[in-house]
């Protein structure tokens, strides 16, 4: 009996030994669990910050003590007292963070994790061990994120009506200019792509801001509306007479011409206009040119005036050219970009009669309509492209195709004027993307 009493005993001791481990082993992972619990709240509330700072300073227009202020307030509500929040520059090359540089890009919020851990551990303290030091810092920065922006613009023979084509241009070389004065980080790409009867890719992504005067020289003379400049060419020579260089446009569904002293190829503005005088040069660059006929300077009064214009009749789709912008972004792009393609178009797109030699899906007789909205939707998911759809026209049924180009960000624009559409270019490029970075 007295052996069975000493092991009854020395089992007592065991299970009391033993409980005292299991119960120090669960205080640990309490203790272990809150450290990593109130971590991940802490950097969460830090991250919030940051991104929220940024999002402030992009919105107020660089306003330095705003985005602090928001930032301050973003770390309080998530219950940080103690932050320290500073605006500067952030190297994407170099993925580092200076608080002074030539342009501020950036916020970073940072606060002690001593500051954040304040509550006491159940048992690490008492033990000595390593959870009970909860010094360090914890950090966030957010920046505005490089962009790529590719302009995919309607060339078919429709946009020669009104001051389509002179709009565009203007609104498109200012948007040039936006673009410049909104890229704090110096690395904004842009590229220019037209449509018709096919896709043609004018100018590849570049950086804009070490190659802006070249970029902005090529887009305003060199890039080719190759559909326009044959209209351009007739109410120049036939209306000479009733000074051509007022002539707004010349209406290929009437066959008859207007004029307005308002007209930007009056002043030199237009992409058909240097000091006053309209541009006669015939430049061609979709994949069926005839050179021959080119050369011959066509007029309405001869048949190679016919000839010619069939030449570019041959269907229509932004499908196209958001094939080419597709695949530039893909060769040529960056991943880590914000990614934005402007789509701007004046009507429906169509398949004509013979599609035999038209690109997809109109050469198989598929629905052009329905494969480039799917197009579109491929974009945001393959991709991740922003499409900004611009419809110039009235038509109710096309704005509501157009609309379902709309991907990512992206939203629909219908403007009715020239100013509104230049508005509406500046405005698109203007907006930017924040990232956390850090």
């Amino acid at each position: 009996m007295v052996r069975k009493n000493n092991r009854m005993g020395g089992v007592a001791i065991i299970v009391a030994l033993s409980v005292t481990v299991l119960l120090m082993f669960a205080a640990l992972a309490i203790d272990f669990t809150f450290l990593i619990t109130a971590r991940m709240r802490a950097q969460n509330a830090v991250d919030s910050a940051a991104h929220a700072g940024m999002v402030a300073f992009t919105r107020s227009e660089g306003d330095a003590e705003y985005a602090v202020t928001v930032a301050e307030t973003m770390l309080s509500l998530n219950g940080i007292s103690d932050g320290t929040v500073e605006v500067g520059a952030y190297d994407f090359d170099s993925d580092s963070f200076s608080e002074a540089g030539s342009q501020e890009n950036s916020v970073r919020v940072s606060t002690d994790l001593s500051e954040v851990l304040s509550r006491d551990l159940f048992i690490a303290p008492l033990l000595g061990m390593p959870l009970s030091d909860r010094g360090g810092e914890l950090t966030a920065t957010s920046a505005i994120q490089p962009r790529e922006l590719i302009f995919v613009l309607d060339q078919s023979c429709s946009m020669a009506s009104g001051s389509k084509v002179a709009s565009m241009k203007e609104g498109v070389l200012k948007s040039l200019e936006t673009v410049l004065a909104t890229d704090p980080n110096d690395m904004d790409e842009v590229a220019l792509v037209g449509f018709g009867d096919a896709g043609f890719l004018h100018a590849n992504l570049q950086r804009l801001s070490t190659n802006y005067s070249s970029i902005y020289s090529d887009w305003d003379e060199g890039i080719c509306l190759c559909t326009m400049d044959p209209y351009v060419q007739y109410y120049t020579r036939r209306y000479s007479s009733l000074n051509p260089y007022t002539a707004q446009t010349f209406d290929v569904n009437t066959g008859q011409a207007s004029y307005s002293d308002n007209h930007p190829m009056a002043s030199g503005d237009s992409h058909y206009g240097t000091d006053g005088h309209a541009d006669i040069t015939y430049r061609c660059c979709e994949p069926h040119c005839n050179e021959t006929w080119e050369n011959s300077n066509p007029s309405m009064f001869t048949n190679n005036w016919w000839n010619w214009l069939n030449t570019y009749s041959h269907g229509n789709g932004a499908a196209w050219g958001m094939e080419v912008a597709m695949d530039e972004f893909d060769t040529t792009g960056d991943l880590g970009s914000h990614r934005v393609m402007i789509i701007l178009g004046d009507g429906i797109d169509f398949c004509p009669t013979d599609s035999s030699s038209m690109p997809a899906p109109c050469n198989s007789g598929g629905d052009l309509l329905s494969y480039t909205v799917d197009l579109a939707a491929e974009a945001w998911e393959d991709q991740q492209i922003h499409i900004y759809p611009i419809y110039y026209g009235t038509s109710g049924y096309t704005r509501d195709y157009y609309n379902d180009l709309a991907t990512g960000d992206g939203e629909l624009f219908n403007p009715s004027t020239p100013d509104e559409l230049e508005a509406v270019f500046s405005k698109i490029v203007a907006r930017s993307q924040v990232a956390l970075v850090q």
